[in-house]
Parts: structure tokens; C-alpha cells; sequence
């Protein structure tokens, strides 16, 4: 391949502009070189940023069988059944049938949680409501009052006295008892 000495020096000065950073210059020198001395008649290639001319280790030449960078490499593609890949949506359906499954459960259980806590809360104030009545209920004043107006009893205004029973009249009274039982006792 002939090149015309002034696409040469533009290429090149492309490459320079291009490259202006000290650590790419020897890449544009080498690229100078590879430009200006392409002895086998083969395009140089540009990888990734980085320029690799012909000849050296990485350059991947279609012409050729040297070795090929991971850049240079064709995407294979694997061949997988239609099985696999029917197997592997089935598999993935169930898992997500029993995920949103799982959070559905978990939403039903806090519902029915959340009534529990309610009605325990409606117990626990009436249980409330109920002590504070038998309380109000079995004040002493108020059970006072009650007797003074419904049943009639008064309160003594007086202390308490012993009586003194004369010992003759209980026996009085328990002869005159056992008759009466006998009585009953015939009657039967």
C-alpha cells in the first residue's frame, strides 16, 4: 500500500493532538512509526483509546491467526434450550406467586391484628368503667342513705347495751318449744 507523505503528517499530527498527555506519547511515537513503516500492507487498528501497531503482541490481524485480544473477540452465544428457558420462567412465576402470596398473608395477619388490639383496648375500658362503678356503688355513704330511705333503717343515736335474761324464762321458752315440735310431730 503507497500513502502520501502528507496524509502521513496529518495522520501523525492528528495523533499527537489526540494524544497529548506524557504518558501517550510513546503510543503516537510507535503509531508514527507504524504509520510510516507499514511494511505488510495491513491497516493499523485502534483499541479502547490505545493504538497497537502491527507486529506487536495484542494486535489482532483478521488475516491471520495470532491471538485475539478480549476486545477483538466476537460475542458467542451460548445455545439454551427451549426447556431451560421454559423451566426457568416457570420457576421464576412461582416464586413470585408465592412472594406476593406471603405479602398478602402479611397484610391480612396485621389487619386482623390491628381488630384484636382494638377490641382489647374496648375491654380493657370498659373493665375500667365497671371499677370505677363498684366502686362509686359500695361507698359507705351512699349505702347508708339507701337503707335510711328504702328499707327504714335508722342509726342508732344511742350506744349499744347488754341485756340480761333471767335464766327461768329461757327455760320457759325451750319447754315450750319442744311441745310445739311434738305437736308437729303427731300430726304427720
Amino acid at each position: 500500500m503507497a500513502s502520501n507523505p502528507n496524509q502521513n503528517d496529518l495522520i501523525g499530527s492528528y495523533l499527537q493532538r489526540a494524544f497529548a498527555s506524557d504518558d501517550r506519547r510513546r503510543n503516537v511515537a510507535s503509531a508514527q512509526f507504524a504509520v510510516n513503516h507499514n511494511t505488510q500492507g495491513e491497516t493499523p487498528r485502534v483499541f479502547n483509546g490505545t493504538f497497537v501497531p502491527p507486529g506487536e503482541a495484542g494486535y489482532a490481524s483478521p488475516n491471520n491467526n495470532e491471538q485475539r485480544t478480549t476486545e477483538n473477540k466476537k460475542f458467542s452465544r451460548r445455545n439454551s434450550s427451549t426447556f431451560n428457558r421454559i423451566l426457568v420462567l416457570i420457576a421464576s412465576a412461582v416464586v413470585i406467586v408465592l412472594y406476593i402470596g406471603n405479602i398478602i398473608r402479611v397484610g391480612e395477619l396485621l389487619f386482623e391484628i390491628g381488630k384484636l388490639q382494638d377490641a382489647h383496648q374496648r375491654n380493657v375500658n370498659e373493665q375500667e368503667i365497671l371499677r370505677a362503678q363498684i366502686n362509686r356503688m359500695s361507698n359507705l355513704d351512699r349505702i347508708q342513705s339507701l337503707a335510711e330511705s328504702r328499707v327504714g333503717l335508722i342509726t342508732p343515736k344511742q350506744s349499744m347495751q347488754w341485756l340480761e335474761l333471767d335464766q327461768t324464762k329461757i327455760q320457759d321458752v325451750e319447754e315450750g318449744m319442744n311441745e310445739l315440735h311434738q305437736q308437729r310431730a303427731r300430726r304427720k
